[in-house]
């Protein structure tokens, strides 16, 4: 018999994508790549169960419609039922960009594992605010904490 390992009380994206576009689908206000850390509380086991999340990164390499953004910073929290393998949870986000502007987005997310057993979230969302106010978001996050529990179970104890 598997007891459960500890919870997982941080994770770090390896991958992170950002995409806004406008609501009439005309074409990429922004893309851009980065990094985020999330801390779950309680922390993320192999069952779902209702947590809260709270989580910071940084947005890097921005290709945008408004060629002053290239970068940003942001801030997130949302609640949810989740585990490293199913669930998902909505909340919001305020994105800092380089040029002083901000957005703030509502979004929803849901987990997926990938065939090669890394765990992705996928989100979508909308601008509620400030730049780029009204267009559609999309972003992909892959949980590295989450992938080495997929690759081996927790020891027996």
């Amino acid at each position: 018999m598997f007891r459960q390992a500890a919870a997982v009380l941080a994770i770090v994206t390896l991958a992170t994508t950002l995409a806004v576009a406008p609501a009439d689908a005309a074409g990429v206000d922004l893309i851009c790549g980065g990094t985020n850390t999330a801390t779950f509380t309680p922390g993320l086991t192999l069952t779902a169960q209702t947590v809260h999340i709270d989580a910071v990164g940084t947005l890097t390499s921005c290709v945008s419609s408004d060629a002053a953004i290239t970068s940003g910073t942001y801030t997130a929290s949302g609640n949810g039922t989740l585990s490293c393998l199913t669930g998902g949870h909505a909340g919001q986000f305020t994105i800092s960009w380089n040029t002083g502007a901000y957005s703030t987005i509502a979004f929803t997310n849901s987990v997926a594992v990938r065939p090669l057993g890394e765990v992705v979230v996928l989100a979508t969302g909308t601008v509620t605010s400030g730049e780029f106010a009204g267009d559609t978001y999309t972003g992909t996050f892959t949980l590295s904490t989450c992938s080495r529990w997929r690759a081996s179970p927790p020891a027996p104890r």
